[in-house]
This record gives structure tokens, C-alpha cells and sequence, in this order.
């Protein structure tokens, strides 16, 4: 399988969930890519790249959650995105608050809607609480069911 992760990070930390979710990837035998979003500046959140989604048998979304919604610039690059219609996907997103309801859920439902509006079929979500004391914990947990889906 062919497993594609489009990520926006502006800290490192989605990024450093992303890297973790790429190793379980490849060492269930399956390759995996991460291509990252990137902005010009934090101002405008102009998208710098705009990573093709095409050819993956499985792309997963990840993002933080900025001003209690998804970020600008995953926002944006969801928008524009254009995948085949069945195209199997699942989304994560971390966010510094420690309730899901804290920007998360938001999040999630803002990609959920965007992706069932390109007829994606949507495999899993996630919500990792980057500085709760739990945060490893949720990691290994999304790890695992990643794992268990994929191997």
C-alpha cells in the first residue's frame, strides 16, 4: 500500500506525530511519504507548497489546531484539493488545550466536512492534547490503531 501524509506544522509537533505515524507505515511493509504544507509567513498563511494527493492508496491528514479550528493553511489546502472520488483518508490533529472540545472537535468536523464533500472515505480521527501528561499515551494509542488497520 501506498500511504501518503500531508501535514501542517508550525511548531514540529504535528510533524513529530507524523514521523512517528510514518515509521509504524513502513515497518508494517508498506511505503509511506510524508509531504509537508509549508506557508511563506505566519502572517498571511500563503501557501508556500501544495503537495500533490494524488497516487496514494491512503492519505492521512495531519494539522494543529489554531484559534479553536483547523489551521489557515490546511484549511486552505483542503479547499483546493482535488482526490479521487473514494479516495480512503483519515485525519489527526494536536492541539495545546486539553479538552477535545477546546478547538479539536472543530477541527476535526471542519476536515471531516471538506473531505465528505470530495466523497473521501474517512477511516479515522484523531485528537492528540500535545502538553497534556497523557500525550505519549494518545500517541501509542493512535499508533496502535493505525497498526492494527494497516498490518
Amino acid at each position: 500500500m501506498k500511504v501518503g501524509i500531508i501535514v501542517y506544522s508550525q511548531t514540529g509537533n504535528t510533524l513529530n506525530v507524523a514521523k512517528q505515524i510514518q515509521e509504524v507505515i513502513v515497518s508494517c511493509n508498506h511505503s509511506c511519504e510524508i509531504k509537508p504544507i509549508e506557508v511563506f509567513d505566519t502572517k498571511t498563511m500563503k501557501l508556500k507548497t501544495i503537495p500533490s494527493a494524488q497516487h496514494f492508496d491512503l492519505i492521512l491528514f495531519a494539522s494543529p489546531v489554531q484559534g479553536f479550528s483547523l489551521s489557515r493553511p490546511m484549511a486552505t489546502y483542503l479547499s483546493n484539493l482535488a482526490i479521487p472520488e473514494n479516495q480512503k483518508v483519515g485525519m489527526v490533529v494536536t492541539q495545546y488545550l486539553s479538552k477535545d472540545w477546546m478547538g479539536g472537535s472543530h477541527a476535526i468536523k471542519q476536515m471531516r466536512t471538506t473531505l465528505t464533500q470530495k466523497h473521501a472515505i474517512i477511516l479515522g480521527e484523531d485528537i492528540i492534547h500535545y502538553y497534556r501528561p497523557d500525550k505519549d499515551q494518545q500517541i501509542k494509542d493512535l499508533l496502535e490503531r493505525i497498526k492494527s488497520q494497516i498490518c
